[in-house]
């Protein structure tokens, strides 16, 4: 299997690496030209040489090696001691960099020769590269710094990206922003093309989960620190502190608005769910739950809400507060739940790898597998058509309403925690543990020229993520088509 475009070298030819443990050397036309065994596992990144006359490769099972394009393997570099995430040649054609998550970044000859070991990262390296003289190298990292280096193995400069696990991420009601949510105790606004339009700070706890109103005036905000903060958009388009909801003896993990915008849902540890007035008045408390409290939705006609739980239930209540279903299925927490817009299902999402659809009536619909690992998060289209899901293993996964898995989308390297769609549904924003944020084109062209697309994409999304934060490259600086 193919798991993702890295990159393209020449105009005739691309190169792809696989979960299989191969490398596949591709005619644009789609021709298969040859395929490269001999990783032991993923292969997580490939490289054209200059000259394009050689491929370097490397793979989680700690190995680089160096292919002809006739398929020879020409050498095989061993010494990092955990899984080498990304591998370059120098500009000259003459070294080749990889960059591991033992915390190294290792500079080897083509003859297979180590030149030098490069210590200083406290965490895994996700990235290395020459600048275009071959005089500098350029190496990100989950310790959330950004090192350059001379060859001589000098540090001349570390940049703290300060970024830490975004909990959720949302787009505003026109689309035209975007929240994030984190454990670094900020709310960020961004634009669709990357720029920090804001940040809400003045929390002492990190951030769970983040929410619009449906006009687009109001940001609630759940804190682990058991409160929920509201913040009013003023005259000048900026972001107010408003009213502070407190009530809850446990970290609140989930808010939601009602579809009329005059009531707000909070979920939390305690067990809870509370109701409150924009007044920050609490309105009702809804108990039944034996676990705490992961996510509370609104019907699309604002009269029920539902709930989901480490108790493994999913629950349906009235707004005066009485319980009118539970459903039982997931064999683990159910952490997400949210309705269709048409308000007549319900998806929830568990730890135990499953989506459960289920009708009001309690009647279970159709549940989707994820190959065991654990869903984070679940949210239909917005013509309910479709769910899409955000799962433990890093990928986001697009699902029709028959079972079938459309499409799974790959470029987070850690768990994705939270799924948003766009209001007209051609974008998808999700968000990851390691604090990146990638937002999805799903009004898009599925033939070659759009897998490679695609794979231009993973790239500039790598890019973005290893320069810190949402800021955007082009095609053109790429050499992708456009």
């Amino acid at each position: 299997m193919v798991a993702k475009f890295i990159e393209i070298h020449v105009e005739q030819l691309f190169a792809t690496a696989g979960q299989d443990g191969t490398v596949k050397i591709w005619h644009k036309n789609g021709k298969e030209l040859r395929t490269f065994p001999g990783h032991q596992d993923w292969v997580f990144s490939v490289s054209f040489s200059p000259d394009g006359q050689m491929i370097a490769s490397s793979s989680r099972d700690g190995i680089v090696k160096l292919w002809s394009l006739e398929g020879e393997e020409i050498q095989t570099f061993r010494g990092h001691n955990a899984a080498v995430f990304r591998v370059n040649f120098s500009p000259d054609g003459q070294k080749i960099v990889s960059a591991s998550w033992d915390t190294m970044v290792k500079l080897w000859s083509l003859e297979g020769e180590e030149l030098d070991t490069f210590r200083g990262h406290k965490d895994s390296v996700w990235s290395a590269n020459f600048s275009p003289d071959g005089q500098l190298m350029a190496t990100t990292s989950e310790d959330r710094t950004v090192k350059l280096w001379q060859l001589n193995n000098n540090i001349l400069k570390t940049v703290q990206a300060d970024k830490a696990a975004v909990r959720d991420v949302n787009f505003s009601p026109d689309g035209q922003i975007i929240a994030t949510a984190g454990l670094d105790m900020t709310v960020k606004l961004w634009s669709q093309e990357g720029e920090l339009l804001q940040t809400l700070g003045n929390y002492n706890s990190a951030v769970r989960d983040i929410n619009f109103s449906p006009n687009g005036e109001i940001i609630a905000t759940a804190i682990w620190g058991k409160v929920v903060k509201l913040w009013r958009k003023n005259a000048d388009g900026k972001f107010k502190r408003d009213q502070t909801l407190e009530g809850h003896n446990g970290a609140v993990w989930s808010v939601s608005f009602s579809p009329d915008g005059q009531m707000i849902a909070t979920a939390s540890e305690d067990k809870t769910v509370k109701l409150w007035n924009l007044d920050g008045e609490e309105i009702r408390t809804f108990k039944g739950h034996q676990g705490g409290v992961f996510s509370v939705s609104f019907s699309p006609d604002g009269k029920m809400i539902a709930t989901a739980s480490e108790d493994k239930n999913v629950k349906l209540w009235s707004l005066d507060g009485q319980e009118i279903r539970t459903f039982t299925g997931h064999k683990d927490w159910a952490i997400a739940v949210s309705f269709n817009p048409q308000g007549d299902m319900i998806a929830s999402a568990g730890r135990d790898g499953t989506i459960k659809i289920w009708m009001l009536d309690g009647q279970e619909y159709l549940t989707l597998k994820s190959e065991g690992d654990a869903i984070w998060s679940a949210e239909f289209s917005r013509d309910g058509q479709m769910i899409a899901s955000g799962s433990y293993d890093g990928t986001v996964k697009l699902w029709n309403l028959q079972g079938k898995r459309i499409k799974t989308l790959r470029g987070h390297s850690a768990a994705v925690r939270s799924v948003s769609f766009s209001p007209d549904g051609k974008m998808l924003a999700s968000s990851d543990s390691l604090g990146r944020v990638i937002v999805w084109n799903l009004d898009k062209d599925l033939s070659l020229e759009g897998l490679i697309k695609e794979g231009c994409d993973w790239v500039k999304d790598y890019v973005n993520y290893s320069e810190g934060g949402l800021q955007m490259v082009s095609d053109f600086d790429l050499g992708c088509p456009q």
